[in-house]
């Protein structure tokens, strides 16, 4: 050997230069067992010149027998020989540690196979570096085929990934441990539920290395469970279904031990529905704190099952729940107990009823008696025994026959059994005898007794003596028979009585009949007149400059405007006492309505030098609901009596609250005066029809004493009085009181004056009126349609002085015919007409192309409502009536003609388009269009009328307005139309044009 380190000593015993000099020493020190395999890997080094590398065991001269491990690369040298350069080194403590670790390994790997449980470790890139016999018996995987492989090897992908990500996740963990459950398959393909307890494990370094696994198989487990849920299930579906109420509970004590009250734990709904306790009411809480007032003897019963154990059942009545109970209690462990719960309450109230019933048949005063299908008596009452005279126990297993007198008719008995057998109830007569021999008379009502299966078993009779009553009718009897003589008679007196009403209710009827045509006629051909007697008068009054003529003109104005009220109380009159009188109630300004009864006396109060004032009650709302029209009907009949019985001082209106509801009032109207007074005799008869303090009144004042009777009636409709405070030569206070209903949209009240707001002359209202139409309508083209000539001269002068331009049609034909040629801004159209009526020209009118929206006023004399609403359903917008009152004319012009000044050509087809009037309604905030409104209510009569359900999209377009101008009666309407109730819809639209026409307006 060319060379040895010093280190050689230590490693061998030997010395460098021994070893230089032989190695053969070396070689004798090798363990035999191991020289074969050492000379070995050197002859394949030097053959294939390639690094020797081994371990060998060596006996070490002082340290016995040791492991050697060598490596050396050889190098040839230039004679052939070899020479090898490398290291030796000692390992004996490596292997010892190797065989320490074999045997650990030995150890473990028993260990692990012998738990039950599959257990594996991996490495950190998931590679598999063993597992034990349990995980080889339940996948069928040998170490052979798993080592070094991973779950992607072995497994589908996306579950591989789910197992894979769970691994990655355990090694980022603080703790170092991973719990989870899942499902995997064993080698016979079953599917097991496991747990899965996992664990990193590290090197002395800390380093982790890999982590441990073990499956831990709960499919057993898992299997309990859901046959324990299936159980609980099974459990809750009966505590649930059962018919009885179940109640679970916790007894509670006090420090002696003793049952002062329980817990609810638990209740089915059966229990719910026969107590009235719901589970979430009473779930974990006391008894008594759900049910102050229990009984103690509940506590105490129950109490003492939960204590003792020993079941019980008992019946009683729960008082603070007002039923009967039959409950059975039992402990099922200390210091609980459950119930269950009957409510017998019908069942008792049966019993009841049934030992209720039982007193009743004893203690009826009929006899009652069952007997069996073979007549054997079973049954008798008290009363059977009285009228009888046989004791109980001498008739019961007997035959009713003992009672037979053998004065009853054989058929009788026939008819009774055939009845009797043919399952039917049977009532007749007996003919009895009494024990003591003495004959009575029985009325028997027999009836066959079912049982629940329809078979009879029994015969139930009921019998009555009516021994005295038959001697009592017998009695009757001859007096039904005069009495029956004495009716015929009366009987044909009455119907001679009766025909003899009815011809002379035939004769009422006609003659009222009569008296309404005649006061229709009446008051046309008076007001035709009057109208050119007011119209002239008019114009004469503004061309008159001399004063004493214009007081004459004065005179007859107020003469006819007389005569005009004196018609017009008459009617009103006459429709009070026929009852055809009906209230319209709407919305009104009630300052409106005073200034306007102020306004009309106006001009006769300025003539005499009166001073006229009107005030509000600051407590008194101005909007109010109620009927306008008869409301200052009755102001105006006490304003006009103030003036005409005032010489000097002055008159004032006032309005007053009485009392104030949620939803109406009660107002007091007043009229105060300083004329002449009423001495109190005649105060009351004042209000009597026909009626005046005495006949100098009528013949110095005039009048036809029908005011203050129609005033009192118009008051009394509207739910209030009239009174009045005089004295005379110091004035008089006229007041009514009406009960009014609040605005329907809240407002924000005006103030209220105090009593002393001057009143504006009536003449100048005319005059801006009539300024107004002339500054804002020059020259507009109106059609007058009238066939009368003075009332044409009278419409056409007013209007033309104006500035209007009128043509003139004389009837409905030609009227037609103009309207059709020119297009005007509005037509005035009188109502009895010849060759064509106002209606059916105002019909024909709406059929013409672009005539749908000019608007069509009345011109009538009549005063009737019910004329009034047959303009509107013949298509006219409003009316006016005659006498014309300029006033009224002009408003009504301002209120249809176009919004915007026009001038007008000369007549001409097609030359003026009409525009719609747009009024806005400050209550409700909507836009009205007159004339649409119009349109709309007349087309949507017209499909209602039909029942067309176009009626239904009709109403919704024009839903805003409708509600805007009909308010209440729009809402009812827009129901019944929803509900298809179209006739009552078509009753409530006529209803609610109706009120329109009463107060002249299309708005409420």
């Amino acid at each position: 050997m060319p060379y040895a380190s010093p280190a050689i000593v230590d490693l061998y015993g030997l010395r460098p230069e021994e070893v230089m000099e032989d190695a053969s020493l070396i070689f004798a020190g090798i363990h035999p067992d191991d020289l074969p395999h050492v000379q070995a890997s050197i002859a394949d080094s030097a053959r294939d010149m390639t690094r020797w590398q081994d371990e060998f065991r060596f006996q070490h001269p002082i340290k016995g027998e040791i492991w050697i491990a060598g490596s050396s690369m050889p190098h040839q040298e230039p004679d052939g020989g070899i020479i090898w350069h490398g290291y030796v080194q000692d390992i004996t403590e490596r292997k010892k540690v190797e065989k320490s670790l074999r045997e650990n390994s030995v150890f473990l790997s028993t260990l692990l196979n012998a738990i039950p449980i599959p257990i594996f470790y991996k490495d950190t890139d998931g590679h598999y570096l063993g597992f034990n016999s349990a995980f080889e018996k339940f996948f069928g995987q040998t170490q052979e085929k798993l080592i070094g492989k991973s779950v992607f090897d072995i497994a589908p992908p996306d579950i591989a990934s789910i197992y894979h990500a769970r691994d990655l996740e355990l090694f980022t963990r603080k703790d170092g441990f991973q719990i989870y459950e899942s499902q995997v398959k064993d080698v016979f393909d079953t599917v097991h539920n496991v747990v899965f307890h996992k664990a990193i494990f590290k090197n002395a370094d800390g380093d982790i290395l890999g982590l441990i696994g073990g499956i831990l198989d709960i499919t057993e487990r898992k299997q309990m469970e859901q046959a324990l849920l299936e159980s609980e299930a099974r459990y809750r579906t009966l505590f649930d279904n059962m018919a009885e109420g179940f109640a679970f509970h916790e007894i509670i004590t006090d420090e002696q031990g003793n049952p002062r009250d329980y817990r609810f734990l638990d209740i089915n709904p059966a229990f719910e529905r026969l107590t009235g306790l719901h589970r979430s009411n009473v779930l974990n809480r006391r008894v008594c704190e759900i049910l102050p007032y229990i009984e103690p003897y509940w506590i105490e019963n129950y109490g003492k099952v939960a204590l003792t154990g020993q079941p019980a059942h008992f019946k009683n009545f729960a008082a603070s729940l007002n039923r009967w109970y039959s409950i059975y209690a039992y402990s099922p462990s200390p210091g609980r107990f459950a119930v269950i719960v009957i409510d017998i309450t019908e069942h008792h109230q049966a019993q009841e009823q049934l030992r209720k019933l039982s007193l009743a048949v004893e203690q009826n005063p009929n006899g009652v008696v069952i007997t069996d299908l073979d007549s054997r008596i079973e049954y008798v009452n008290e009363a059977f025994c009285q009228t009888s005279g046989y004791r109980r126990d001498e008739v019961i297993g007997k035959n009713p026959r003992v009672l037979q007198s053998g004065h009853t008719p054989r058929s009788t008995y026939a008819d009774m059994w055939r009845t009797l057998k043919s399952g039917k109830t049977w009532r007749g007569e007996f003919v009895n005898q009494h024990k003591s021999g003495q004959i009575y008379i029985e009325f028997a009502q027999i009836t066959p007794v079912y049982q629940p299966d329809g078979s009879i078993t029994h015969y139930l009779g009921i019998k009555e003596d009516i021994t005295e009553r038959k001697h009592i009718g017998q009695e009757l009897d001859r007096h039904r028979h005069h009495l029956e003589e004495l009716v015929t008679e009366r009987t044909n007196q009455l119907e001679k009585l009766n025909q003899e009403l009815q011809r002379r209710t035939e004769q009422a009827e006609a003659a009222n009949r009569a008296k309404s045509a005649f006061l229709a006629n009446m008051s046309h051909e008076i007001r035709t007149p009057l109208n050119a007697v007011l119209g002239f008068t008019h114009i004469l009054q503004d061309t008159v400059p001399d004063p004493q003529q214009l007081e004459l003109l004065n005179r007859i104005a107020n003469a006819a405007q007389h005569l005009l009220a004196v018609i017009n109380d008459i009617l009103d009159f006459s429709k009070i006492e026929a009852g055809k009188l009906i209230l319209n109630p709407v919305d009104f300004d009630l300052e409106s309505i005073l200034g306007q009864v102020s306004m009309q006396i106006s001009e006769r109060a300025a003539a005499k030098g009166l001073n006229l004032t009107y005030g509000i009650d600051p407590m008194l709302p101005h909007l109010l609901y109620g009927d306008a029209l008869r409301l200052r009907q009755v102001l105006l009949n006490f304003a006009s009596n103030a003036v005409k019985f005032t010489e000097y001082g002055k008159i004032t209106l006032f309005a007053g609250l009485i009392e104030e509801g949620p939803d109406d009032l009660l107002a007091r109207f007043e009229v105060r005066d300083t004329g002449v007074g009423i001495a109190p005799e005649f105060q009351k008869q004042i209000f009597e029809a026909f009626e005046q303090v005495d006949s100098s009144t009528a013949r110095k004042f005039g009048g036809t004493g029908l005011g203050l009777t129609i005033s009192q009636r118009l008051a009394q409709m509207m739910g209030g009085q009239v009174g009045v405070d005089s004295q005379p030569g110091m004035g008089s206070t006229f007041w009514f009181s009406t009960r009014l209903g609040k605005h329907r949209q809240a407002a924000s009240p005006v103030q209220a004056s105090s009593g002393a707001e001057k009143v504006p002359d009536r003449r100048s209202s005319v005059s801006e009126a009539e300024q107004a139409v002339a500054s804002e309508y020059p020259n507009t083209r109106l059609l007058l349609v009238e066939d009368n000539f003075i009332n044409q001269e009278v419409a056409r002068a007013i209007l033309e002085r104006a500035g209007l331009v009128v043509d003139l049609a004389v009837n409905g034909a030609e009227a037609v015919e103009k309207a059709q040629k020119t297009g005007y801004a509005l037509i005035f159209m009188d109502l009895q007409m010849p060759v064509l009526d106002g209606f059916e020209a105002t019909r024909a009118i709406r059929g013409l192309l672009n005539r749908q929206l000019t608007p069509i006023v009345a011109m009538t004399a009549s005063a009737f409502t019910e004329d009034r609403l047959r303009c509107l359903e013949a298509g006219m917008n409003d009316h006016i009536t005659k006498p014309i009152d300029p006033v009224v004319l002009f408003t009504t012009l301002l209120k249809w003609l176009p919004g915007r000044t026009a001038a007008v050509p000369p007549a001409g087809p097609e030359q003026m388009t009409v525009d719609p009037v747009a009024i806005s309604d400050p209550v409700n905030k909507v836009s009205v269009n007159w004339t649409q409104v119009y349109n709309v209510a007349t087309r949507l009569r017209e499909l209602l009328a039909e029942d067309d359900m176009q009626a239904n999209q009709v109403f919704r377009d024009a839903a805003p307005v409708l509600h805007a101008v009909f308010g209440e009666k729009a809402e009812l309407l827009e129901q019944q139309i929803g509900d298809v109730q179209y006739h009552q819809a078509l009753h409530t639209l006529r209803a609610a044009l109706a009120e329109q026409a009463e107060t002249g307006e299309l708005s409420p």
